[in-house]
């Protein structure tokens, strides 16, 4: 059994508690996980979430060797957590996390930290960055490229050859067709349905998806 805490209280981090334990019950003992706690940068002494302990950064920061998983749902501040740990204490480590209700092709390149939540399929010949996270119920399709940070949430359609930049934030149902190019730090909002290329650092919204800011 391996030692892990998960970054974040939040709904994403909660959920990430069930991917790990549901993981458990089909694994050896030697493949499960000993979920120590989650991890605030504030936290009360005595406080729980859903009966594990909370935990601040400044306890992080010494563990020599520990496994964390990033349950922050927002790219943009994954990244700043993730970027501010690595400076502080470099020898933690950060799994790839793959619920074992998800569909996954061996011929899948996965970054460190990446999670993959139950219900998803994710085919073939496809390249994900580090602490990229694919939600619940998602969809990812041949030959796509998705870049660091980038948090693709639930019920999400990927077409194929898609080109996905860095802490790009992905809403909820959004869809993608072929060969479109998301720029890095987009934000596409919930429904929103991609039929041509988003520049970096905009959001789009609606169907088709236009530019609002």
């Amino acid at each position: 059994m391996k030692d892990i805490v998960i970054l974040g209280t939040g709904g994403c981090g909660r959920e990430l508690q069930w991917l790990l334990e549901d993981n458990n019950l089909a694994a050896p003992p030697e493949e499960q996980w000993n979920i120590l706690g989650f991890v605030e940068p504030k936290a009360y002494k005595g406080e729980t979430v859903n009966g594990l302990p909370v935990l601040p950064d400044e306890w992080l920061f010494r563990q020599e060797g520990l496994h964390v998983a990033c349950g922050l749902g927002e790219s943009g501040l994954r990244k700043r957590v993730i970027t501010k740990l690595l400076a502080k204490n470099p020898t933690l480590r950060y799994p790839v996390l793959i619920s074992r209700r998800a569909h996954v092709s061996p011929r899948v390149e996965m970054g460190r930290g990446c999670i993959v939540c139950a219900g998803a399929v994710v085919t073939c010949n496809i390249r994900m960055e580090e602490f990229v996270t694919i939600n619940l119920g998602s969809v990812v399709t041949h030959d796509t490229v998705i870049g660091p940070f980038t948090q693709v949430n639930p019920s999400t359609n990927i077409s194929g050859q898609v080109q996905i930049g860095a802490e790009v934030q992905i809403g909820t149902g959004v869809k993608i067709i072929p060969k479109v190019r998301i720029g890095d730090r987009a934000v596409l909002g919930a429904g929103t349905v991609v039929i041509r290329d988003i520049p970096e650092g905009c959001t789009a919204v609606g169907c088709p998806a236009r530019i609002v800011k």
